[in-house]
């Protein structure tokens, strides 16, 4: 499955985390390259402790990594099933965000959001649907 995760933070990276473990390609965005970097960098740290503690192998960790693309580019969104946005609590930010993704994915892409106190209903009136 190809799979966009927008927000490269600490929730982001760690849904892209799971997601590239799972054996999906993921493209990490966030709104600068530098940013999804840094996200890239949270997965590497955080399979660094994985592999480690042997809880993974090297070739998962190798593996892993492999199949996520940070990026700045909304346009990479374009071949993905799924979409899961993970950035900052503020409705404006994600409904635009969500709306500009909406955009660029097909239309049995499946938008998705990783808000734990706003209202999915009131995210989702910004997409046509």
């Amino acid at each position: 499955m190809n799979i966009g995760i927008i927000g490269a933070g600490a929730m982001g990276a760690g849904i892209a985390q799971v997601a590239a473990l799972r054996g999906d390609t993921v493209i990490l965005l966030d709104q600068t390259s530098a940013s999804a970097e840094k996200g890239l960098g949270i997965i590497k740290s955080s399979l660094d402790k994985w592999l480690a503690k042997e809880k993974i192998s090297a070739q998962q960790y190798s593996d892993a990594l492999k199949l996520v693309q940070p990026t700045s580019d909304l346009t990479l969104l374009r071949d993905t099933s799924l979409c899961i946005e993970a950035v900052f609590e503020d409705m404006d930010v994600k409904r635009t965000l969500v709306a500009r993704v909406e955009e660029v994915v097909a239309s049995d892409c499946l938008i998705a959001t990783n808000t734990s106190s706003l209202s999915v209903t009131q995210l989702a009136s910004a997409l046509r649907l």
